[in-house]
């Protein structure tokens, strides 16, 4: 199975793309942005609840998080380094409100890696297209 595939669970709610499944050699995790996307509202004699363990949630994950922002019309961003797959489910089951969001989850990559990787490929594809004498 390669490193980057795509799985889809929990009703279509949550896609995952590029994290290596529990116990697969693969280096040293992957860098993922984990998005939040309102799907239906919680209820709101829920909310109090809901709050407090959202609450609780940023505060067991915050320290694995290099970014955590709120959307202003609800839903947020994680960007985080993910050691395994078994982690990045555990941080999602745990955020209260996953039941209620789309969960879309990309692998990210710096940027100089990324163009470096970009342009090994144009070069590949170049050489590839050249006529062979």
């Amino acid at each position: 199975c390669s490193q980057f595939h795509r799985v889809r669970c929990a009703k279509d709610r949550v896609s995952c793309r590029g994290v290596a499944p529990a116990g697969e050699e693969g280096g040293d995790g992957v860098r993922v942005a984990v998005i939040y996307r309102p799907r239906s509202a919680a209820p709101i004699e829920a909310l109090p609840m809901l709050m407090g363990a959202l609450g609780q949630w940023v505060e067991n994950y915050s320290k694995r998080f290099s970014a955590l922002e709120f959307f202003v019309i609800g839903g947020g961003l994680v960007l985080a380094d993910i050691d395994d797959s078994a982690e990045l489910n555990r941080i999602v089951a745990e955020n209260p409100f996953t039941p209620f969001m789309d969960v879309e989850i990309m692998p990210v990559v710096e940027p100089g890696t990324a163009m470096a990787a970009y342009g090994e490929v144009v070069a590949a594809f170049a050489a590839a297209a050249q006529p062979s004498n």
